[in-house]
């Protein structure tokens, strides 16, 4: 279709339905990606306030709407030139993931870890917000065209490799943060992992570490929202796009610094995002494209439908449990 933005995709839809779910689409696209937004911007708050704690800079107002102002000029770099950033990503990932090994290795010399840590152990409630938050984290689909349209000689097997080799490593870096920083920090580890860090130099470089990685991925997610204004062939109300466009990513910083000075809570907006994320673009945009799009045998067919299924149920569990529920767990191994 050469098109690169999943709502463009599904205009192309059967029966008449293309416009619509066009619309639908691109309304859910914004809706995910500007929570993401948010969290971004929740995460370099937090990190910023515990450098801050106890000077004129510790406030809430002044904290957001410098990230803001922080991120806002990298919103209109190319992606090309955003790429380049990903070696620091990496980098504060790398570093962030060894400061919590050096951590858990002094705390268990020196005999203080935390006790109640579950080594084996599940809660109903707890496994659904588990699941959503992994959702939040994992589903780009909403970024796979317009970042596959940025690459530099781009075919569907070198963006396939390139997405298993990130998503192999993210893997690792997910379950390795999580055990460590849990059996770091215990039980009550916060939803935010950086707020959970002692203090210290090395722990004040890992929270700018973080500010800057964030700042430099805020753009990357923001540039599927301007996608179908930026694609757009002609004006809007009047306005030409290319006005319009620019205009969107300064309103669209400016509401996702507001949303962010409103929702304090790291791990509530992961939870509700992954589980719109889930029902969107991982039960609903797939299911369809198969069902009425593709010439899919029988099998495929009943797959689909129970992806359809599966998917909506336990994404709609997601906006009912949204904490850790600690208290609900029950373990059967403890460290």
């Amino acid at each position: 279709y050469n098109v690169f933005d999943l709502g463009g995709v599904l205009a192309n839809a059967p029966c008449g339905l293309g416009p619509p779910l066009q619309v639908v689409t691109n309304v859910f696209v914004w809706i995910t990606l500007f929570l993401c937004l948010v969290s971004y911007v929740i995460v370099m708050h937090d990190s910023a306030k515990t450098l801050v704690r106890g000077t004129l800079l510790d406030n809430r107002l002044l904290l957001v709407g410098l990230a803001s102002a922080f991120v806002l000029p990298l919103c209109f770099l190319s992606q090309r030139l955003l790429e380049r950033t990903s070696g620091l990503c990496i980098a504060v990932n790398l570093y962030f993931f060894g400061l919590l090994g050096v951590l858990y290795a002094s705390r268990a010399a020196d005999d203080t870890l935390p006790e109640g840590c579950c080594i084996l152990g599940a809660t109903l409630r707890g496994n659904f917000a588990m699941l959503n938050v992994m959702f939040e984290a994992v589903i780009i689909q909403m970024c796979v065209l317009p970042m596959y349209k940025e690459l530099e000689d781009r075919s569907p097997k070198k963006f396939d490799r390139i997405v298993a080799v990130g998503f192999g490593v993210l893997f690792l870096v997910f379950c390795g943060v999580s055990c460590v920083g849990y059996l770091l920090f215990g039980p009550g580890v916060k939803s935010n992992l950086l707020s959970s860090l002692p203090a210290g130099p090395a722990s004040s470089v890992a929270q700018v570490g973080f500010i800057l990685a964030v700042a430099c991925v805020y753009p990357i997610m923001l540039y599927p929202m301007v996608a179908p204004i930026q694609d757009y062939d002609g004006s809007i109300l009047g306005v030409d796009r290319r006005a319009v466009a620019p205009a969107a990513k300064v309103l669209i910083v400016a509401a996702a610094m507001g949303t962010a000075l409103c929702v304090s809570s790291l791990g509530v907006v992961n939870v509700v995002n992954g589980a719109l994320s889930a029902m969107v673009f991982v039960a609903l945009i797939p299911s369809f494209i198969g069902l009425t799009m593709l010439d899919s045998g029988r099998c495929h067919k009943v797959a689909l439908s129970l992806l359809l299924v599966g998917g909506i149920a336990v994404s709609s569990l997601g906006f009912v449990f949204n904490d850790n529920y600690v208290a609900d767990l029950r373990c059967s191994l403890l460290a």
